[in-house]
């Protein structure tokens, strides 16, 4: 599986590159170099695709209201950034958490918070407990035709003093580590 990529995950790469990019994210041209790619349904068949017989089983959400109310039930767990790609402004963070009602004899899971075109990261501590909240602001830009207004978000942790602002957010949910 490419590495890039959460494991269980569909992916493909560029032709060209080798850029990976998640199952949902299919451009006709390659974002780092710009390359033609081959059509979505002729890509398995050049073998760009790889795939997992546990991708189905894997969660993903861009609903917030489902993103906050997973924090909620997660509160106190243990976070960390996982990672961060400066020349696509996208950062990971993994909750790692309990399966289960009782923390000693449950699995343990992972979940993997999704960040895109991150603006700025204010982020003391590379590892912390688990009390975020993502919101939903407006930036109203004003043109000589008019004002027009984009969507921003912001994941917030008070008491770990982190502020994290982005143009989207993401969630792969209850992973099992290995997949």
């Amino acid at each position: 599986m490419p590495y890039g990529i959460p494991w269980g995950m569909v992916a493909f790469r560029c032709v060209s590159c080798g850029k990976e990019y998640s199952y949902d994210a299919y451009r006709p041209y390659c974002g780092l170099c710009g390359a033609k790619q081959p059509d979505e349904s002729d890509m398995k068949s050049q073998g760009l695709i790889a795939t997992s017989s546990t991708s189905e089983n894997i969660k993903y959400t861009r609903d917030i209201n489902q993103i906050n109310l997973y924090f909620q039930k997660h509160r106190g767990k243990h976070m960390a950034l996982w990672g961060y790609s400066v020349s696509h402004s996208e950062l990971e963070i993994r909750l790692a958490h309990s399966g289960g009602p009782n923390r000693s004899d449950e699995p343990w899971l992972n979940t993997l918070i999704l960040c895109s075109a991150t603006e700025s990261i204010q982020m003391p501590n590379l590892r912390w407990s688990c009390n975020l909240i993502v919101e939903v602001k407006q930036n109203i830009y004003k043109t000589p035709n008019g004002q027009f207004s984009l969507d921003y978000y912001l994941l917030i942790d008070k008491p770990a003093n982190i502020q994290i602002q982005c143009g989207s957010v993401g969630m792969y949910f209850d992973i099992k580590p290995g997949l």
